[in-house]
């Protein structure tokens, strides 16, 4: 019979060999940053889908910038006000529909990069945060009852 004492002392080896010290993994501090980048650079290729759409139908986009949302979320905008100067419903829906044609390309290639990386690596589980958060982040755009993309499309 192993005493408490016994089963700590092999728990701390476990941690040890492991390169943990007391709970504190290196590679979550890691995946934190690498998921605050990841969610930039989607939240940039979003955007600026809006914007290259726009420029391809004939707008004019005259500002991209951050904006906070009640003064405490921060949130990238790109203003393609000049789309209903664009004469066909058509291209108007490909300018609105645009971020999330090229969020929803990024979150399949992260899903691929994903399903192809070996488990539980870093590059696996970043790929992961990418593709879920590219995911959730579609869904929430299409809500047609918030002032997002959904909204303007419907």
């Amino acid at each position: 019979m192993v005493s408490g004492s016994g089963r700590r002392a092999v728990g701390r080896d476990v941690v040890e060999a492991a390169g943990v010290e007391r709970g504190r993994d290196p590679r979550k501090y890691a995946l934190v940053a690498f998921g605050g980048v990841a969610l930039a650079v989607t939240k940039v290729i979003h955007e600026f889908g809006h914007g290259m759409s726009c420029k391809h139908f004939g707008g004019d986009v005259n500002e991209v910038g951050v904006l906070m949302i009640y003064y405490v979320l921060p949130a990238l905008y790109c203003n393609v006000s000049d789309i209903y100067r664009i004469g066909r419903k058509r291209e108007r829906l490909w300018v609105i529909g645009a971020g999330i044609y090229w969020q929803l390309a990024l979150s399949a290639v992260a899903a691929l990069v994903w399903l192809a990386a070996t488990p539980f690596t870093l590059v696996a589980d970043f790929m992961f945060l990418v593709f879920i958060g590219g995911t959730l982040n579609i869904l929430f755009n299409c809500n047609p009852l918030i002032k997002l993309d959904g909204y303007y499309a419907f």
